[in-house]
């Protein structure tokens, strides 16, 4: 070792190594802090030694959810394209176009989206849910005051009030209830 030269730029990581295939850690020795180079696992060599060290079990991701092969929809994921595509059938015309809900324009029906009066709740109630062009659903947040007002006047009040009730209660769907509802509106 040239006497200029210290332990930092000995074991400072050089080419290839700026480039992601190393990281650097900390180390405590005798009483200097210095820098050492340490290989990085890649993805899959990482999921194989937790797998193999008990940490995880092999059909479980980080943070314990459940890793699904490619191909192999989630049951919710499913269900939910399943009850969009059957609402959207529904309400097409002979042109195969359908109506928004929010701004009134015609949309073709595999263009258009399902949209929800409250995200992430009362997702397969057909109350709830209804027709909206991309733009109205994702440029413009699904229009909810519009939205709102439309439900009012079609449904009534009390009807919306009741919608506003249940959304505040959690509900989980099981796999059988998702799976019920893909036997359901899937031939349809």
């Amino acid at each position: 070792m040239h006497p200029i030269m210290n332990v930092q730029d000995e074991l400072r990581p050089t080419g290839f190594q700026l480039f992601g295939a190393w990281m650097t850690t900390r180390r405590q020795d005798s009483g200097r802090a210095g820098r050492t180079a340490v290989p990085r696992l890649s993805a899959k060599e990482g999921a194989v030694s937790r797998i193999q060290s008990g940490r995880v079990s092999p059909r479980m991701g980080r943070y314990g959810r459940k890793l699904y092969l490619r191909g192999e929809a989630r049951p919710f994921n499913k269900a939910w394209i399943v009850w969009s595509l059957y609402r959207r059938r529904s309400t097409k015309d002979f042109q195969d176009n359908v109506v928004c809900f929010t701004c009134g324009i015609k949309v073709h029906y595999k263009e258009a989206h399902l949209g929800h009066y409250i995200h992430g709740k009362l997702d397969f109630s057909p109350i709830a849910t209804q027709i909206q062009c991309p733009h109205c659903n994702i440029w413009k947040h699904g229009e909810l005051g519009i939205y709102g007002e439309k439900l009012i006047a079609e449904h009534g009040q009390k009807v919306v009030a009741l919608l506003r009730h249940q959304a505040h209660k959690v509900h989980k769907y099981t796999i059988p209830e998702l799976e019920a509802i893909i036997l359901r509106y899937q031939g349809s």
